[in-house]
């Protein structure tokens, strides 16, 4: 799959209210959901989230059941994709 559809992906999936950014609000919302519904979780990691605060945001979705892909954009390309001028967090 190319970036450009990867970026056009996220930028649907964020218009129909499916993206959390930020990675407070993602274990938020990864920690909220229980049994069943936590499996459902997919996590998209930038590229770059290579900090000990990105490593452990992957740790913790992985440990509660959560899907976790990292993807060949930067989080500056994510943010972009989902609107957010200075990057994936708000």
């Amino acid at each position: 799959m190319t970036l450009t559809k990867i970026s056009s992906l996220l930028g649907i999936a964020q218009r129909a209210g499916f993206v959390v950014s930020g990675s407070n609000l993602v274990l938020r919302e990864v920690a909220r959901a229980k049994g069943q519904r936590a499996k459902s979780w997919l996590v998209l990691a930038a590229a770059d989230a290579l900090t000990p605060t990105g490593e452990d945001v992957i740790y913790s979705c992985l440990r509660r059941g959560a899907l976790v892909a990292r993807i060949p954009l930067m989080m500056e390309e994510m943010g972009r994709a989902i609107g957010r001028n200075g990057g994936a967090a708000p």
